[in-house]
């Protein structure tokens, strides 16, 4: 590292493929303070890796092609980042956000997506998902008012 001045990093975010094998239940067992705690199951699916390996490739030719004389490849573990599509759109909720299971049960947040955006931040997505849940609950249950 005696030209750290020349270092550069670069990460590689993807989205993960659904596996209907994750999700979230409440624990028989194990209680707080709020009643059941979570058990969370989640497993990558096995095309993930491939297509991060894929994803890390493209970056080291991209840092080869810039004049990089060594790419080192530090291997993390995959990072949980903006979590969604736990919910998803047309599986768990319709189209207006609403619960197939729960009437009047709205889902306006990340988990409702469909899917990721393949890594970057989805917080406008996500708010403009939720104005438009608000927007969809008004429309269907108070505009008779």
């Amino acid at each position: 590292m005696s030209d750290y001045e020349r270092t550069i990093g670069v990460l590689v975010l993807t989205d993960d493929l659904p596996r209907k094998e994750n999700g979230v239940e409440l624990d028989p067992v194990f209680e707080d303070e709020h009643g059941p705690v979570p058990l969370v199951q989640w497993e990558p699916h096995p095309d993930d890796d491939e297509k991060r390996d894929e994803m890390a490739e493209v970056a080291a030719d991209i840092l080869r092609s810039a004049g990089a004389h060594h790419v080192h490849r530090s291997d993390w573990p995959p990072l949980l980042l903006h979590m969604q599509s736990s919910m998803r759109m047309g599986e768990v909720v319709d189209e207006n956000c609403e619960a197939y299971d729960v009437d009047r049960l709205f889902v306006g947040d990340h988990s409702a997506m469909a899917n990721g955006g393949g890594g970057p931040n989805p917080t406008h997505t996500g708010q403009a998902l939720a104005l438009r849940t608000a927007d969809r609950i008004k429309e269907l249950y108070f505009d008779d008012r």
